[in-house]
């Protein structure tokens, strides 16, 4: 079951980031989490802080809700942010720019996620280039692996024009 097929991949974002006076954060609702290019854009647009909003109840299963979480991770690695997950029903956490839950909750507790999150104002390569990068990442494989055919080839043609 596909998770895409249950929800729809509109944007309900006001305005963003919501601008304060130690930094700006990006408000990320519910499923928007998913989507690389709000955070990336609420980034460059000067978002210090990542914020996630989600109520998982009426998914109904504990599934997404993981899936999210993981999610949320990425997030915070592709931006180098702090991400903050708060969430209704499933678990709530902080994610430091590396990726690494700093404080979580469990499911479905009346309880909070609590650490230092710092504002951090350089951007990621991902958050400047984007899809770019994947690109140029699979050009130079390409080219990498052309390359090596192409020179694995002449030194066969080489080795056999010395054999007698």
């Amino acid at each position: 079951s596909d998770i895409r097929r249950s929800f729809r991949w509109e944007s309900v974002q006001g305005p963003s980031p919501l601008v304060g006076p130690e930094g700006a954060i990006s408000v990320l609702f519910c499923n928007e989490v998913f989507d690389p290019v709000l955070a990336g854009k609420d980034v460059r647009n000067g978002a210090t802080i990542l914020a996630g909003l989600a109520s998982d109840y009426t998914v109904g299963t504990w599934y997404y809700a993981d899936w999210q979480l993981r999610i949320a991770g990425y997030r915070a690695v592709e931006n180098w942010r702090f991400l903050v997950l708060s969430a209704a029903h499933a678990k709530s956490a902080i994610f430091t720019p590396r990726g690494k839950i700093i404080s979580e909750t469990e499911y479905n507790s009346d309880s909070f996620a609590r650490g230092e999150i710092r504002y951090i104002t350089a951007l990621s390569p991902w958050t400047r280039f984007g899809p770019i990068l994947i690109l140029l990442w699979i050009l130079g494989g390409v080219g990498i692996t052309c390359w090596i055919l192409l020179e694995n080839i002449h030194r066969a043609q080489h080795s056999n024009q010395k054999q007698p």
